[in-house]
């Protein structure tokens, strides 16, 4: 009934924390509390996956304007954040970007050419004698395609394209594609074998 209203609104004033996750896979984070009153001290506690860090944290709410409002925060370190509630629910943002690692071309790869290159189509590691680049520092998560041409009589010798130990399978279009991995040291290798014998299509991947 409206005394229920009535006394509802001498209550502290209760404002919601909406937490937005546009990367589940590079991290996770939350707020404690999950809501808050005006000038509550409001942490924002963040989980990045390996091979991830913050990027930044944005801390956002509507004005009484209708426009977007954006708060600062304090860093306090081992990836907690604090912000002091606004008189409004309050949406947290996290961007996490990939840690770079370095990567590079076995140097051992004879009989045929190997290009590494980004979705833009700039070659980010190849061994032909032309534009040689044998090593590279590329983001954790970044897609990457391999051109693999073989010389003359040669062919990829089957499941011998390797990023460290894990095999690159060419995808439904023959097409040789890998994620930048996550890899506790700072450097990790591309290689491949070429051995005599007629190419086949599963053998040759092209952008």
């Amino acid at each position: 009934g409206s005394d229920v209203t009535l006394a509802a609104t001498f209550d502290p004033k209760t404002y919601t924390i909406t937490s937005s996750n546009v990367n589940a896979a590079a991290g996770t984070f939350y707020a404690d509390p999950r809501f808050g009153d005006s000038g509550d001290s409001i942490i924002i506690h963040v989980t990045p996956n390996d091979g991830y860090t913050v990027k930044d944290v944005v801390v956002t709410y509507t004005g009484t304007d209708g426009k977007q409002v954006t708060m600062p925060y304090t860093d306090i370190g081992s990836n907690q954040y604090r912000f002091t509630m606004p008189a409004a629910n309050v949406t947290v943002t996290v961007n996490f970007e990939g840690i770079s690692k370095k990567i590079y071309l076995d140097s051992g790869i004879t009989n045929g050419t190997i290009k590494v290159k980004d979705a833009a189509g700039n070659v980010i590691l190849s061994n032909d004698p032309a534009g040689a680049v044998t090593e590279a520092d590329i983001q954790v998560g970044t897609a990457l395609t391999v051109e693999v041409t073989p010389a003359q009589g040669f062919r990829l010798k089957a499941n011998s394209l390797k990023i460290g130990t894990t095999v690159i399978l060419p995808n439904a279009s023959g097409v040789y594609q890998f994620t930048m991995p996550w890899t506790q040291a700072d450097r990790i290798g591309l290689g491949a074998i070429f051995e005599e014998g007629t190419p086949t299509t599963s053998n040759t991947g092209r952008t």
